[in-house]
């Protein structure tokens, strides 16, 4: 998830996060490569991909959630349409990124998902004189 998220970096997730929307950041299992994974949510269940002249659309219009051009369909380059509970999920970094594009991973299921990432806030710090 680089740029957005760095190796090793200290996040929290809600693990009783349930109503997800595009945009989220999740954080899932993925039992083909027996792994956790941190990807972003760019479609729900219901809604269809299609990843085409590198753009990603969404119910036919440009998702807003991906910034630049995807050289890589995979799954989405003759469109899908997501079943229920079934997520689409793609990396910030989607030229490198395994996602739902590879077929090993795949739309993710609810059933799979640990929780959202709840995003990080720049530390501020105020030191206040003592009286």
């Amino acid at each position: 998830m680089y740029p957005s998220y760095q190796n090793m970096q200290f996040t929290i997730i809600d693990r009783r996060a349930a109503n997800f929307q595009c945009g989220d950041v999740i954080v899932f299992y993925c039992p083909a490569l027996r792994c956790t994974m941190v990807k972003r949510i760019i479609a729900l269940p219901g809604d269809s991909v299609w990843i085409t002249d590198g753009n990603v659309l969404v119910n036919g219009i440009k998702s807003t959630q991906i910034s630049g051009n995807v050289d890589f369909g995979g799954t989405a380059s003759c469109g899908l349409l997501l079943e229920n509970d079934r997520f689409f999920v793609m990396g910030d970094n989607h030229a490198v990124s395994k996602d739902s594009r590879y077929a090993e991973i795949g739309c993710v299921s609810r059933d799979n998902i640990i929780g959202r990432l709840i995003p990080n806030r720049p530390v501020t710090t105020t030191v206040k004189p003592h009286s």
